[in-house]
């Protein structure tokens, strides 16, 4: 049996219905996302089985929306889909690095 790994793997920020009012009231693009968080959140899972069905793995990543607009704060950027998508992707990057480093830590105390 062949496996191959992935070619592409990609973030998907992933908001809390309790947040969705805040993200609507801050987005630059407010008018171009969905007034509720399960339409939206509806349209989320459609797109992420149409990727799959490229070959492309989404990997959630819960944001939250106070961390975004500090993000954009810090870098001066605007709250809008092309930072949203950026910032889930640092996100992601970050808890890999955390995840990289425990793992390293649990192998040194296994060979003492």
């Amino acid at each position: 049996m062949d496996k191959q790994a992935p070619t592409n793997i990609t973030a998907v920020a992933v908001y809390l219905p309790e947040q969705w009012p805040q993200l609507l009231a801050t987005a630059q693009d407010a008018d171009q996302l969905e007034a509720t968080w399960e339409e939206w959140y509806k349209i989320l899972q459609e797109a992420k089985q149409n990727l799959a069905r490229h070959g492309i793995i989404c990997i959630d990543v819960y944001v939250d929306v106070d961390a975004l607009l500090k993000y954009c704060w810090e870098n001066n950027l605007p709250n809008n889909g092309s930072t949203r998508a950026e910032f889930a992707a640092h996100v992601l990057q970050e808890q890999r690095k955390h995840i990289v480093a425990w793992g390293k830590k649990r192998k040194k105390k296994r060979r003492k």
